[in-house]
């Protein structure tokens, strides 16, 4: 958990930088977090948006946990928050509202400094755009067994590292940095991380495809190197044979009764 107190008496500012994902900001007087996606943007979002640690300034301190999930155009689906109520607007956003000493962020991802007590920081949302990011990879034998694989963008730019964020000529500053360092270091990973999964998978699929088609391979190989006249003379032999072994059976079973009939 890091905890933000506010530097000066300037209203409060919050704002997520992420391409595609939207942004969110805190009103003037209200003291309100907006949540919105680009209501101009024909693509479908969804994945997990975590607030790490967010640029804050105001007259108040306030509280800050939030986890957001499952993002849609127009607006957003929250399914799990905490320390935060919420509401909707008339424009489909999600409206938090706080009260407290100080912001308290959830580390999520482990890149934060614990106990800390600074006066800004780096807000950074995890998702994925549908339409741009992600493959799909059919992966089972039947409809619907398929995978999606895709991340978002690696640039620097869209990791919050910029000349700005990187400022370290003061001693505030260049901890700020270190964090976007470690935010950043953190993203990438999780990335590498989640890129390994779906290669494992793949893998996996590939292999049992690899002994499915040697199987076939084999089985079709028996076929087409049998000799089909030897194999129809063996099957008439057994034929004939069955076809012998019932007339046998068939006889021994009308003897008894020829002597029953004697016998009357």
């Amino acid at each position: 958990v890091i905890t933000v107190k506010p530097k000066s008496d300037s209203n409060f500012l919050f704002h997520i930088n992420a391409r595609d994902v939207g942004e969110m900001s805190v009103g003037k007087t209200n003291y309100m977090i907006y949540v919105t996606t680009d209501p101009q943007s024909s693509a479908q979002i969804e994945g997990t948006y975590v607030a790490e640690v967010g640029q804050f300034e105001g007259p108040n301190d306030s509280q800050l946990d939030v986890r957001l999930v499952e993002a849609h155009r127009n607006g957003v689906t929250v399914l799990s928050t905490v320390g935060l109520s919420r509401g909707y607007d008339y424009q489909n956003n999600i409206l938090f509202l706080w009260n407290g000493n100080a912001f308290t962020i959830n580390d999520f991802g482990g890149s934060l400094p614990t106990e800390a007590i600074v006066d800004s920081g780096v807000a950074r949302a995890e998702g994925v755009n549908l339409d741009n990011n992600q493959l799909t990879f059919q992966i089972g034998a039947n409809e619907g067994h398929n995978m999606l694989a895709g991340i978002d963008s690696m640039l620097a730019k869209d990791l919050g590292i910029t000349e700005e964020s990187l400022d370290v000529t003061t001693q505030g500053s260049a901890k700020r940095a270190v964090m976007i360092i470690d935010g950043a270091i953190h993203r990438v990973s999780a990335a590498r991380a989640a890129l390994g999964a779906i290669q494992n998978r793949l893998e996996h699929t590939i292999a049992n495809l690899g002994v499915a088609a040697e199987n076939l391979t084999a089985a079709e190989s028996r076929i087409r190197d049998a000799d089909m006249a030897k194999e129809m003379m063996e099957f008439t032999k057994q034929q004939i044979l069955l076809q012998s072994s019932m007339a046998m059976l068939a006889q021994a079973n009308v003897m008894p009764q020829n002597v029953l009939q004697l016998m009357r």
